[in-house]
């Protein structure tokens, strides 16, 4: 719950939050071990706002609660989490399976690639990802094989890419 409105998932999370201001202190309602614990949270920044904290920028709107919604630590630069049905839809990927990118680090092999946020990672090595445990499989499995580069299926609305993304410098899983 936010402020003791129920949410039923982390997209109805963030949209509450998206509706606050700056320095506004919010009341999470959090399910810890069978248990609800109350935390209050002070929002600090938007995304637009995050170099002043982190050192770095984002290219997405989403706000800071936002970008930790996937993925712990990025993969290639890229912050994922799974597709959603409302994502598929308006990508019109129908049932197909794959990776929201909900956010890019600057710099990093997927940005240098032209890979951004509100994309969907579809393929890895010409196998489809539903997690990323799929996505780190891919690219253990080309780096054993000696490769580089990784050659990922990204779609931006109703676009599709093929990019190759440098994977000598990921870090081990």
């Amino acid at each position: 719950e936010v402020n003791a409105q129920k949410v039923a998932n982390s997209t109805d999370v963030a949209e509450l939050i998206s509706r606050t201001k700056d320095s506004d202190t919010l009341r999470l309602g959090v399910l810890s071990n069978g248990q609800t614990r109350i935390l209050n949270v002070t929002v600090v920044a938007r995304a637009d706002d995050l170099s002043q904290i982190t050192g770095e920028g984002r290219n997405d709107a989403t706000t800071f609660a936002n970008v930790s919604e996937g993925s712990s630590r990025p993969i290639l630069g890229m912050h994922l989490r799974r597709l959603k049905a409302e994502d598929r839809s308006a990508m019109g990927l129908g049932e197909k399976v794959g990776m929201y990118v909900h956010a890019v680090e600057k710099g990093s092999p997927a940005e240098l690639k032209g890979v951004s946020a509100g994309m969907a990672l579809l393929e890895i090595g010409g196998q489809e990802v539903d997690s990323e445990t799929a996505v780190w499989n891919e690219i253990e499995a080309a780096q054993k094989q000696k490769r580089s580069t990784v050659l990922a299926t990204v779609r931006s609305a109703k676009v599709t890419t093929f990019v190759l993304i440098d994977i000598s410098t990921a870090p081990d899983r």
